[in-house]
């Protein structure tokens, strides 16, 4: 059959047609499927970004940076403690088992220990009340001394609480200590024919509360550090001083003080007198507005570093230097 120029005209535009019906079932469609779901997964990206900013903006930021600064200076003001530290059962249970062992009591059980809980404490520093929790534990238990005489119950229970009270992580809220007196007859001649004598026992018993508080030091590389104290502090002439630049620091707080009958300084933040140097070296000066405060003032200089980079701020103690300032 001879096709004509009409017939290979028609062909070619049915195959066209094919061409743009199999492309779009398998090419266009699923395609538009796909790009209805990625569209789908930016909207629920998009809502849950939305959603985490709403929660950032109800955040002052500032306000947990000023409970994270009275955290610190509270932390450097008390021997750098901590007193949260999460352990699990089985590690209260190993340590106390051992001491009471090693104390020489049996009869003991950690029935009722658990589980931890969770007190919280408070401690003022600064004038501002700091709140924490602490994890404890109330091992309450029954006990057993296995002597045979009440000097040796005796000395077994003073060496007990006295290693109790050597350890600040424990504490004895309650303990009884009995001696128990039993009578049992005994056959001295081993014959059955005369009466047994009645024999009195003693035996050493009671119980205790040793309350286990989870207080541990924490590793100070997790704890931004202490800067310096600066140096060449100087009064330069009416309200004027000057100091040496302390390495790490990126600003500098001033504070007033006066001197309790204790022989402590009780440090004041001066208000609205703060120095960001853009350049943190040499001599650097400040001068504070002539109704910053009233009258001769001991004034101490505090470099303030970035928490997130590890540097805190310079101590507040007595060994700070200062330099007197007459206002007004």
């Amino acid at each position: 059959m001879t096709l004509t120029s009409k017939d290979k005209l028609m062909l070619v535009i049915l195959a066209v047609v094919i061409f743009v019906a199999v492309f779009y079932m398998y090419g266009v469609v699923p395609a538009n499927d796909d790009l209805d779901a990625i569209e789908a997964q930016v909207k629920t990206k998009q809502e849950q970004v939305q959603a985490l900013n709403d929660r950032l903006a109800a955040i002052n930021m500032a306000k947990i940076d000023k409970k994270y600064n009275d955290l610190l200076e509270y932390y450097y003001a008390n021997n750098n403690k901590v007193l949260d530290e999460p352990v699990t059962a089985t590690y209260i249970d190993e340590m106390m088992f051992t001491l009471f062992e090693d104390c020489g009591l049996t009869g003991y059980s950690s029935q009722g220990w658990y589980p931890i809980q969770t007190s919280t404490q408070s401690a003022v520093w600064d004038e501002t009340n700091i709140a924490y929790d602490v994890m404890y534990v109330d091992c309450t238990s029954a006990y057993a001394i296995p002597v045979d005489n009440t000097v040796a119950a005796i000395n077994i229970v003073n060496d007990f609480l006295d290693r109790v009270e050597a350890n600040p992580s424990m504490e004895i809220t309650s303990f009884t200590f009995n001696i128990v007196e039993t009578t049992e007859p005994v056959d001295h001649d081993n014959n059955p024919d005369t009466p047994d004598i009645n024999e009195i026992k003693l035996s050493y018993e009671g119980s205790f509360t040793l309350k286990y508080t989870m207080q541990v030091e924490i590793e100070s590389e997790n704890i931004p550090a202490l800067l310096a104290n600066v140096t060449s502090l100087t009064n330069n002439g009416g309200t004027t001083i000057s100091f040496g630049a302390v390495e790490n620091a990126v600003s500098y707080e001033f504070y007033s003080f006066t001197e309790g009958e204790d022989g402590m300084r009780y440090y004041t933040l001066i208000p609205n007198a703060t120095l960001k140097p853009q350049s943190n070296t040499g001599i650097l000066n400040y001068t504070f507005s002539a109704d910053a405060l009233t009258g001769t003032q001991n004034i101490i200089v505090r470099a303030v570093g970035d928490k997130n980079k590890g540097y805190f701020k310079s101590p507040l103690d007595n060994s700070v230097p200062y330099v007197t300032v007459t206002f007004g």
